[in-house]
């Protein structure tokens, strides 16, 4: 054990979200009921007397130290205390992205230059940015609606931008440009991008079925794809490309993955057995490959290959390795190559390449603007003559169904 140390007040505290900055040091978040936590160098000194407080803090890499820590609440309870209700993340500045849910409705959470100013009734998503040494707010937004939304998970792209998760139980919340713009029923999983800023609202999506769907855990890929894990009640949640399309029990484990404009759902899928199965994690191996890890009641989930076969009795751990093509995934890159200058009259060529990942997953179709009104065409190698002089802003498209470009 190379170090362990306490961080605590008085009464009631727990951390359930953390991240490293460049240098190595824990940043980490959660609830505290207590008034004395301590909050060296903080932005926010002073517990805000509801029934919980968010707190965040840092501490050195070596664990000998607490660089700040900070209370952030209102009058209300600002963060889930029967769940994960805290997610968090370090930009490349340092800077410390947060997220919870709160209740403070009479004297709300702050939210200094967000776009969402007020809150919006029942429980909210929040979202802020502390500075890197924890003692500014820079900006801070409420998302929701006029029911309950409650925030599990949140990943950051490699702009910067906030890509958060949770769950709605209303119509209300905002879904600019999303995959799905229509409550589907009960609570149903939300996924949204926030800009780095916190000025903008980028797009929101509903993700649910008939019953209660949610999302627990979230990551965004190198290709801008948010990566959504949770738990799913839902036969009719959408689950396209998925290797299993078809709900096995009570509560089934549900991967998915959207778009970076969250206008696709580019694949879904099922994972469960004939119990109650929940995805509280995910992550990437670097080779297209997802791990899912949570907990099951289910004796008949999938373990392929696994170092334990038997299911042990009440909740076991369950952790899985899913390929990219298991969850439905089929990638698309192409290239193409043109001469920077030919003659008037010549035939000039236009050549491309593409891969698909996994190989074949998807046939391309091709689309050669030409730039000069000529028409187009749909071969993957074409050749055009411009009869004068002039430049031209050629255009090459190519398109796979079911495929993320």
């Amino acid at each position: 054990l190379l170090w362990g140390t306490f961080v605590d007040g008085s009464i009631h505290e727990e951390c359930n979200s953390l991240a490293l900055d460049s240098a190595g040091n824990v940043v980490f978040g959660g609830y505290t009921t207590s008034s004395d936590m301590p909050v060296p160098g903080g932005y926010d000194t002073t517990y805000n007397g509801g029934t919980t407080d968010l707190y965040v803090g840092k501490l050195a890499a070596n664990g000998a130290s607490l660089l700040w820590g900070t209370y952030i609440g209102g009058s209300g309870q600002d963060a889930l205390t029967a769940d994960r209700g805290v997610a968090l993340a370090v930009d490349a500045q340092g800077s410390v992205i947060v997220g919870t849910s709160t209740n403070s409705v009479s004297t709300p959470i702050p939210a200094p230059g967000g776009f969402g100013q007020t809150q919006n009734g029942g429980w909210d998503i929040w979202v802020g940015k502390l500075s890197s040494n924890g003692s500014q707010l820079a900006w801070g937004t409420f998302l929701g609606g006029t029911n309950d939304d409650q925030l599990f998970a949140l990943a950051l792209d490699a702009s910067g931008n906030a890509v958060v998760g949770g769950a709605t139980r209303g119509s209300g919340i905002p879904v600019p440009g999303g995959y799905d713009t229509s409550h589907n029923g009960g609570w149903d999983a939300y996924v949204a991008k926030i800009s780095a800023s916190g000025s903008q609202l980028l797009w929101g999506t509903f993700l649910g079925g008939a019953g209660d769907d949610y999302c627990r855990a979230l990551l965004v890929d190198a290709a801008g794809d948010a990566i959504v894990g949770g738990t799913t009640r839902s036969d009719d949640i959408p689950v396209p490309g998925g290797f299993d399309t078809t709900r096995n029990g009570f509560e089934d484990l549900y991967l998915a993955v959207l778009s970076p404009s969250g206008s696709q759902l580019l694949s879904g899928t099922f994972l469960g057995g004939n119990q109650s199965d929940f995805c509280l994690g995910i992550a990437l191996d670097g080779a297209g490959g997802v791990v899912a890890a949570g907990y099951t009641s289910s004796a008949n989930m999938p373990v392929p290959g696994g170092y334990d076969t038997t299911h042990n009795g009440g909740h076991d751990f369950y952790l899985a390795k899913l390929s990219d093509s298991a969850i439905g995934v089929c990638r698309l890159s192409c290239s193409a190559t043109v001469p920077a200058k030919a003659a008037p009259g010549a035939s000039v060529p236009f050549q491309s390449g593409f891969a698909t990942d996994p190989s074949g997953c998807t046939t391309p179709a091709f689309d050669w603007d030409f730039g000069d009104g000529s028409g187009h065409s749909a071969q993957q190698n074409a050749s055009h003559a411009y009869p004068t002089q002039g430049t031209y802003p050629w255009k090459l498209t190519v398109t796979g169904t079911g495929a993320a470009a």
